[in-house]
């Protein structure tokens, strides 16, 4: 009996001296032998019935893992770490990964997760008071709570440009429909509301087909000065996104309305281009 339990103390303090060797290698950043050895060192605390020891062995598998960038896995070493520190009420390891849960699911975009590891971290933290625990874990929950309120925000904003683009559109071919029905007045009001949304949010092409077709309004309309203005703002966003085809007719439609203006010198330069 004495023999068998002199054994026993023996491998504990082997696997002790082991895990202390992986230990080192890890801090020296050779991670590759410090991972053989933490492995080596789980399995022989897990036949020792050594929670504690199964629980660092896991940790610190979880810690090289993540630093590797296999967030998953290091989740998985970490979980496993954690049910194991809690067998042994150690509850500052417990903290520590809880915490170390709420970063790799943070690295895998898993934003609620991580704020739900990070609460745990603080909760605990708190009971034992330990203030390095507290002020960590509350740190990366607010960071995590105002990056959350922001993506929130432009969720929302994002999805009310989606609203007032689809409305310009829908108005840009009521602007159509109105010019061949020849109600020119009620087209150019469309065509004037869907390019204040087209230029407020940079929808540059939009925008040049908006001029374009106010200008040919305006010109029906005998709204001379009105229709070159509209035409050049057309003829320069064509030109801006290389629209050949449509900065040609640009050119012409103010060549015409030049001429029609009796600018003419100016009206040969245009439909020279």
């Amino acid at each position: 009996m004495e023999s068998k339990m002199n054994l026993t103390s023996d491998f504990q303090e082997l696997v002790e001296q082991r895990f202390q060797q992986g230990f080192q290698l890890y801090t020296q950043n050779q991670l590759h032998g410090a991972t053989e050895i933490f492995q080596e060192t789980l399995d022989g605390f897990r036949k020792l019935d050594d929670r504690l020891g199964v629980a660092k062995s896991l940790y610190h598998l979880g810690l090289i893992q993540e630093s590797q960038k296999e967030h998953q896995t290091a989740i998985d070493f970490f979980q496993q770490a954690l049910n194991a520190y809690q067998d042994t009420d150690n509850q500052i390891c417990e903290v520590n990964c809880w915490y170390r849960l709420g970063f790799n699911h943070v690295a895998l975009s898993q934003h609620q997760q991580a704020l739900n590891a990070y609460k745990q971290s603080l909760t605990i933290a708190r009971l034992i008071h330990d203030r390095t625990g507290i002020d960590r874990a509350q740190k990366q929950i607010d960071q995590l709570s105002h990056n959350q309120a922001r993506t929130e925000q432009q969720d929302k904003t994002n999805l009310n440009t989606q609203l007032l683009l689809a409305q310009a559109d829908q108005t840009y071919l009521e602007g159509i429909q109105q010019y061949y029905q020849q109600q020119f007045s009620a087209a150019s009001i469309c065509f004037r509301q869907a390019l204040l949304v087209y230029r407020q949010h940079k929808e540059l092409r939009p925008e040049a087909d908006s001029s374009y077709w106010l200008g040919l309004c305006q010109e029906s309309l005998r709204q001379h000065q009105d229709a070159m203005t509209a035409y050049q703002q057309a003829l320069s966003r064509y030109q801006e996104l290389h629209v050949r085809e449509w900065a040609a007719k640009s050119a012409f439609r103010l060549g015409y309305v030049a001429q029609a203006l009796k600018t003419y010198p100016q009206a040969i330069i245009y439909y020279q281009q």
